[in-house]
């Protein structure tokens, strides 16, 4: 598919149209091929962010309706290793994958239906030895074996002693659990460590695999709760939930880093919405096929659009064209800061078509409060 870049001249404002491009890239982070393949770095949140101060890349080709991948593809550490071998299909991950580590042994591998593990799993520690099995009924994980790093049976038959980690939502580091499984469930007393501590962060009581209560401990004293466990057997995994819907600035921990504004509004309050409602009245007079667009816009330390990159997955010149001449109408930026300095950024941003309106995947998310 083809591929329009415009370029903005400042003074004027005026915007030149280059012949379509095969490639182009979005700051350090997008790239889109001629071909309609993608390679998008994201880091362990699963943020699409700068290669500078990424964790992973993705290799594959772009779906023509979903913000996503379509068929198979590669996850890679940042060093270029494989990270992950797996399969998109309308927007689910789907079919036999394999996980890696960073020294290219097996990590764990098994099957996605419909995004959840199915099956038994097998996990790996980084010297190759079998780790565990672990079966998923209904995406409920059930431990079958466990093993020590020297290859000591901890857990048989669903019974033993386990010791494991998972990730916390959007977490870099993981917690450690440990405690009794029974019939494959965590049952009686666990504990829950940060593993830079060797005391317990909090304790909890389970009755085959049933949540009874916890108590958390902090400089304040102890802490009893009966909600929703802390402890679990599975946790976020980055690349089950890599977010293409707009790009994150600056590397995580970064200070003194702030955004560029729309109308001395941040993005979401005004931009999106100024450009979707721009979008809807130029688009409303044609009928427009559902796609996926992928917009680019490079701004500069003086406030100025300088580049718009735009591609449609169905490759829609017309919509392409419109988002032209509504992005390079609207130069009312403020320009990023750091650390007190005005400098240039680079937004991605997604764009859906359905029933012949735009959706800003961004402002959706922020609005019904869910991971789009």
């Amino acid at each position: 598919m083809r591929k329009i870049i415009i370029l903005l001249l400042l003074v004027p404002f005026y915007a030149e149209c280059q012949e379509p491009a095969n490639n182009f890239k979005i700051g350090d982070f997008f790239e889109v091929y001629s071909d309609d393949s993608l390679r998008i770095y994201f880091t362990c949140t699963g943020a699409v962010i700068s290669k500078k101060c990424a964790k992973f890349y993705r290799e594959g080709k772009a779906d023509q309706r979903y913000v996503n991948i379509s068929g198979s593809f590669i996850d890679y550490h940042i060093n270029g290793t494989k990270a992950l071998e797996a399969t998109m299909v309308n927007n689910y991950l789907v079919g036999e994958a394999t996980y890696y580590y960073k020294n290219g042994k097996i990590k764990s591998e098994g099957t996605y239906l419909k995004d959840e593990k199915i099956g038994n799993w097998r996990y790996y520690y980084r010297s190759g030895r079998i780790q565990k099995v672990v079966s998923y009924v209904q995406g409920i994980p059930f431990i079958e074996e466990s093993y020590g790093v020297l290859g000591r049976k901890k857990v048989s038959n669903r019974e033993g002693k386990y010791q494991g980690s998972y990730f916390a939502h959007k977490a870099c580091n993981p917690f450690v659990v440990k405690g009794r499984i029974k019939n494959g469930r965590p049952d009686g007393k666990w504990k829950f460590y940060n593993p830079n501590t060797t005391f317990p962060v909090a304790t909890e009581y389970f009755r085959e695999g049933r949540f009874i209560k916890g108590e958390s401990y902090d400089a304040q004293g102890t802490y009893e709760y009966a909600d929703q466990p802390r402890v679990k057997l599975e946790g976020f995994c980055v690349n089950e939930n890599l977010s293409l819907v707009d790009n994150a600035m600056g590397c995580p921990g970064a200070w003194g880093l702030r955004y560029p504004t729309y109308k001395g509004k941040w993005l979401t309050k005004r931009f999106y919405p100024d450009f979707r409602d721009s979008l809807l009245v130029i688009t409303g007079n044609h009928c427009i096929d559902n796609q996926w667009m992928i917009i680019g816009l490079s701004i500069n330390s003086e406030g100025k659009p300088e580049t718009i990159n735009a591609w449609s997955s169905i490759d829609d010149r017309l919509t392409e064209s419109s988002v032209f001449k509504t992005l390079s109408s609207m130069n009312n930026f403020s320009p990023s800061t750091r650390k007190g300095k005005n400098s240039s950024a680079d937004l991605y941003f997604s764009i859906l078509i359905r029933n012949n309106k735009p959706v800003i995947p961004k402002l959706y998310t922020i609005k019904n409060r869910v991971n789009f």
